[in-house]
């Protein structure tokens, strides 16, 4: 070997090492913003008969839960459900959640059964209580 023969030194780019950490720390600060980020608006379209709140309570949504936690898939169902409800669209964007209802028209107040019959054919009690003359009001 020679005498003069230079050694390879390692360096340490501390530069590059720190723009690795910068953008590490971003990513995780990204990722917990989404899941922590909470439900702001709720906005309801299509609803005569069933109120705001009614249908808020109805899927949970009360409690402004995590956006995370929110699945379109279950709200939708859980709406389509009720006897009220001919079809419902669910739409997450961002911090919001935009539910778009169809509902069924009264057609009359059957007063042997205490029911009033929808225009999807199915009976409703639990509104005749309530809301009996609004219900033939609005027809």
């Amino acid at each position: 070997m020679k005498r003069g023969a230079q050694k390879n030194k390692f360096k340490i780019r501390y530069d590059r090492i720190l723009i690795c950490l910068l953008f590490l720390t971003i990513i995780v600060l990204f990722i917990y913003h989404i899941f922590t980020m909470k439900l702001s608006n709720i906005y309801i379209t299509g609803n005569k008969y069933l109120k705001d709140q009614e249908i808020i309570e109805l899927v949970s949504l009360e409690n402004y839960p995590k956006m995370i936690k929110i699945k379109t898939t279950e709200i939708k169902k859980k709406l389509e459900k009720q006897n009220e409800i001919i079809d419902a669209i669910v739409e997450k964007k961002g911090k919001t959640i935009t539910i778009k209802i169809k509902e069924a028209k009264p057609l009359y107040y059957d007063s042997l059964t205490d029911e009033v019959v929808l225009s999807n054919g199915k009976k409703n009690v639990t509104i005749m209580k309530n809301t009996t003359r609004r219900w033939i009001l609005c027809n």
